[in-house]
């Protein structure tokens, strides 16, 4: 089964129509529909997601997105934990040349701990990144 790692922007993407890559997201998850797959959700991507939904898109857009997101057995949820957290403080000091959030820098983590080398993204800065694969478009 294909696993993915789901940044913020794509969960974005996805959800706001108006967005400039919300058309490759859609025809990305269609794809992805075609085959056993899992996105796997950080719960600090959930939370700047909801954040971020419900800034920009209103309170029902977020939460029609977040109950989709608990609900829909496409996505599988990743809590944080300490060893997690002290890898991604790892990758956050090693590449502070670079200007990856800490939650980029978790989803980096959440990568090498699950050995799942595909992360779902529209980032540019994490695009830069060589410890994953990005994918989605």
């Amino acid at each position: 089964m294909r696993s993915i790692i789901l940044d913020t922007g794509a969960i974005y993407a996805l959800v706001m129509r108006s967005d400039k890559n919300h058309e490759s997201a859609r025809r990305f998850l269609q794809q992805l529909l075609k085959e056993p797959a899992i996105l796997l959700l950080h719960e600090w991507v959930f939370v700047e997601s909801m954040t971020l939904l419900k800034a920009r898109g209103g309170s029902k857009v977020a939460i029609r997105a977040g109950e989709e997101m608990k609900q829909n057995p496409l996505y599988r949820w990743q809590a944080s934990t300490p060893q997690l957290e002290q890898v991604a403080w790892g990758i956050f000091e090693r590449f502070a040349d670079k200007d990856w959030s800490y939650t980029d820098c978790a989803l980096l983590a959440l990568s090498q701990q699950t050995k799942t080398p595909e992360i779902w993204t529209y980032d540019r800065n994490l695009r830069q990144a060589t410890l994953s694969k990005v994918v989605g478009g």
